[in-house]
């Protein structure tokens, strides 16, 4: 069954906390102080996820930052940085100060200098999503949010991504995931990963015009994710779509082996700000150095029993093609030969 974990919106409270007020100082200098509280679930890292309520939620952490710009003022954007709990500061015109203080609309977006995210201009903004690790915390390097509102009251910002989460779930697998690839095949020309999105909003109405490059797979960038008794989760950022069709095709290297699957998407949307989930189980395990390719096509790591006869057990993969003609006779014995290299 399929369940949607849904992002916390973060909801980002902005008040003047100082300023400046020198004579001396032109409004083109930036000397006066604001101070904005961001009310977000607090962790360690940006992003985590709570077994409460079995949600996705994301924190403020180490490098992350707010650009906002008022309207009238898209030339001089505003970085404020995260300082510590929910609180960014950052130094600004005194006519800057003045406009937070009156309450006149801010617009922008979070950056990371660690991150996948490439600000443009105050409404454009762009997320490579290449590098992934796998990792839940990897998904904090393309979480994209953007925000409007009155800085003397409550300003929401709100995430652009959508999160894939895969959890698996099958007794074969072991150990750590050392390797992972997707690969997708539409059936209505409809991409599910991307290399890049760009965002564009509109300054008015602010709603998003995404634009994307996309890309028929997604390979993990060095992963190292831990399996514990059969069970463990990837997460997959990609951009928002709609009516997703075709197959995605999983292959997965861990310490027992090369597993594989195919998913059937049917008509599949995936909204900015929710987590998709899916439960995979019963993947196909590949031959590997060490088992034994038998005479009607399958492998396996077993060998003989105490009565020296080849004994198989079934575990659905296809059979083997290597290229010769096989013709096994019902009562024909069954022999087994050792893969020792590829």
């Amino acid at each position: 069954m399929k369940k949607i974990y849904v992002f916390l919106i973060g909801i980002l409270v902005l008040g003047l906390a100082s300023c400046s007020t020198d004579d001396s100082t032109t409004n083109a200098t930036k000397s006066a102080q604001v101070a904005l509280n961001a009310s977000i679930n607090t962790g360690s890292t940006r992003v985590t996820e709570s077994d409460k309520d079995n949600v996705f939620t994301t924190a403020w952490g180490t490098g992350d930052a707010l650009s906002v710009s008022f309207a009238d003022d898209t030339s001089n954007p505003m970085s404020l940085n995260w300082k510590a709990s929910n609180d960014f500061t950052g130094e600004v015109t005194d006519a800057q100060a003045q406009q937070f203080a009156k309450g006149d609309s801010i617009y922008g977006f979070n950056y990371n200098t660690n991150s996948n995210i490439t600000l443009g201009s105050p409404f454009s903004a762009s997320v490579a999503f290449t590098g992934q690790t796998g990792a839940r915390d990897n998904i904090a390097q393309y979480d994209l949010m953007y925000g409007k509102g009155d800085p003397s009251k409550i300003v929401s910002f709100n995430h652009q991504i959508c999160v894939l989460r895969l959890d698996f779930n099958d007794t074969q697998l072991s150990g750590t995931i050392t390797g992972a690839s997707f690969s997708f095949t539409s059936s209505n020309n409809q991409s599910l990963f991307a290399n890049k999105a760009d965002y564009t909003f509109n300054s008015t109405t602010h709603n998003a015009d995404l634009s994307t490059t996309d890309a028929n797979s997604l390979t993990l960038s060095n992963p190292s994710i831990a399996i514990t008794n059969g069970q463990t989760s990837v997460y997959l950022a990609v951009p928002a779509r709609t009516s997703v069709s075709g197959t995605l095709a999983i292959k997965l290297t861990c310490t027992s082996g090369t597993y594989t699957k195919n998913i059937t998407l049917t008509d599949k949307n995936f909204p900015s700000a929710t987590v998709q989930t899916k439960i995979i189980t019963s993947l196909e395990k590949g031959i590997s150095v060490g088992d034994y390719v038998y005479s009607d096509g399958t492998w396996g790591s077993n060998e003989k029993d105490s009565n020296g006869i080849w004994q198989s057990k079934p575990n659905g993969q296809s059979a083997l093609n290597l290229g010769l003609d096989q013709v096994i006779n019902q009562d024909e014995d069954i022999t087994a030969d050792i893969v020792d290299k590829f």
